[in-house]
């Protein structure tokens, strides 16, 4: 019984430091590296750097699925626009992990906002 708990609370500490999330960005400031994303009716602020894992959802292929690709930094800097929508994991308030989908349809005029 105790290592089951001790198990319970180690797994409880690490979902704790890794948060995966939906959300849609409100809010750029590329010369801070920061990024604000309404999740639900909440806004978060997130830092971000070089080292995020970028992954890009692509097209439909064959059969109809569209398929997963590693992407670049240059892919998430381009869909750091107000309205894009993203799939993201952060740790202790840092962007480490984003999913694109759909680059470009988002509702946002193209420009980063202050």
């Amino acid at each position: 019984m105790k290592k089951w708990l001790g198990s319970l609370g180690v797994l409880i500490l690490l979902a704790g430091l890794l948060t995966a999330a939906e959300g849609t960005i409100s809010k750029v400031d590329l010369d801070k590296k920061t990024v604000t994303i309404k999740e639900g009716d909440k806004d978060n602020d997130y830092k971000f750097n070089d080292k995020v894992k970028v992954t890009v959802a692509g097209g439909k292929a064959k059969g109809g699925k569209g398929q997963a690709k590693e992407g670049t930094y240059a892919d998430f800097e381009k869909v750091l626009k107000v309205g894009e929508k993203l799939t993201f994991e952060a740790k202790d308030g840092v962007l480490t992990e984003v999913k694109i989908t759909g680059m470009g349809k988002g509702k946002g005029k193209g420009k980063a906002s202050d």
